[in-house]
């Protein structure tokens, strides 16, 4: 099975990873004004609801937690910071 041990951990690890990644298109960087999707704000929560599945899959609770926790939080984390770098 995919989710037994450290191969389960392996695909919590990529999650998250690609929780990150998201979150971090997720800014207008470039300044074009062009929108993103509304699904994108909600993808990294599902994200590391996803991980955190399969963590607990594995047999890790501390690492399904960390998963939870970040993909929860990436994405208003991401929002304080803009508003206290950029103003509000």
């Amino acid at each position: 099975m995919l989710t037994t041990g450290r191969r389960g951990l392996v695909w919590t690890w990529a999650l998250m990873a690609a929780a990150l990644v998201i979150t971090l298109v997720l800014p207008d960087w470039s300044d074009d004004g062009v929108r993103r999707p509304l699904l994108l704000l909600c993808l990294p929560a599902v994200l590391g609801l996803a991980g955190a599945f399969l963590a607990l899959r594995a047999g890790s609770l501390w690492w399904a937690l960390s998963a939870a926790v970040l993909g929860l939080l990436l994405v208003p984390l991401l929002m304080v910071t803009l508003v206290l770098v950029s103003g509000p």
